[in-house]
């Protein structure tokens, strides 16, 4: 039976018992470092595959985005439930996106036997709510680009649109949310309160 390239590229990733957690916030990456040590992990900086936490809001999609980690070298574990935010951090390509409250609600240590199962089928893994985007695909892009604070302008060169098409965009983007000014936008993208 012949392989499928992404399962030939699973099939180069090391095992999961060694991880380097690379997160914004000391306190939190220690505990995570803990727990995952009482799992039978290893945790190194060194070690080939990269446990991400999204903590603060944005530090995976950056480092992911900026490409200083190779995606699929890479576990995504975020708090935030926009569904947005979750579709762009997938889109990006890393071996597993997990929700941290979903994880936290499973049997100890099952979500981590459950990735280690599917990369070794060469597939990639997913545990995040159910919640689809209402959004396509350039009004996703859009949203996440204002989330940051860009202004319409940087937006449409960036994309290589028309500055009033992006304010079109960002104005559907605004309405099929139901927020009605680019702070709830915001709040609403990097998951710091609640859905509006």
């Amino acid at each position: 039976m012949e392989k499928n390239p992404s399962s030939i590229l699973f099939s180069l990733v090391p095992p999961l018992d060694r991880l380097e957690v690379l997160c914004g916030e000391r306190s939190t990456a220690y505990a995570v470092s803990l727990a995952l040590s009482d799992l039978g992990v290893l945790v190194q900086r060194s070690a080939e595959i990269k446990l991400l936490l999204d903590i603060p809001p944005s530090h995976a999609l950056r480092l992911l985005e900026a490409m200083k980690i190779p995606p699929e070298k890479t576990i995504v574990a975020t708090r935030n439930t926009c569904p947005e935010h979750s579709e762009d951090l997938w889109e990006l390509g890393s071996l597993a996106l997990v929700s941290i409250s979903m994880a936290l609600a499973r049997p100890r240590g099952s979500v981590l036997s459950e990735i280690r199962e599917r990369i070794a089928r060469g597939e990639r893994y997913r545990l995040t709510p159910d919640t689809a985007s209402r959004l396509r695909s350039t009004e996703r892009i859009v949203l996440r680009y204002l989330a940051r604070g860009w202004e319409p302008k940087q937006i449409a060169e960036r994309l290589q649109l028309e500055d009033q098409s992006v304010r079109n965009t960002a104005c559907r983007v605004r309405s099929k949310l139901g927020l009605s000014n680019d702070a709830r936008l915001t709040m609403y993208y990097w998951g710091l309160g609640e859905t509006f």
